[in-house]
């Protein structure tokens, strides 16, 4: 079966789909109202990713690789495609350090839990790195390019 650019996407967001779900079951254990705060967060933060990177990419609505992210950025205010800024990846670094930072001090109280979260999160990103973004057209995107 051929494996294609769509669905490495797919399993690369699943895969990081999950770890915030095994960092939210680890918060659940200690606090409800924090798990419902990180999945909300998670969320919003996934938004900004979103609005700061892939509403700039020439390719977002006729062949994005991960499917959803494109599709939600008609929802969002438009932006001009272009050169990617140093704000434009601040606001890709901070939220997902946020999503990843956050369940660690549960999560370090699970080694088993805490290994899985991070092999999925790599995982993830060389999926991404190597398969999704590798045969992208987005000529402003480093990592389509790189």
């Amino acid at each position: 079966m051929f494996i294609t650019r769509t669905h490495h996407g797919i399993l690369s967001l699943l895969m990081l789909l999950m770890a915030i779900v095994i960092g939210a079951l680890s918060v659940f254990k200690s606090s409800v109202v924090l798990t419902v705060a990180y999945l909300g967060a998670s969320m919003i933060l996934f938004m900004i990713v979103i609005y700061s990177y892939c509403s700039k990419c020439p390719c977002r609505l006729h062949s994005c690789a991960h499917i959803l992210p494109g599709k939600l950025t008609t929802f969002l205010p438009s932006r001009k495609v272009g050169q990617y800024t140093a704000l434009d990846f601040l606001g890709v670094t901070i939220p997902l350090v946020i999503i990843f930072a956050f369940p660690q001090l549960w999560l370090i109280n699970n080694l088993f839990l805490l290994i899985v979260f991070w092999a999925l999160v790599i995982v993830a990103l060389v999926e991404i790195r190597f398969s999704v973004c590798k045969g992208c057209g987005n000529n402003y995107c480093p990592l389509s390019n790189g």
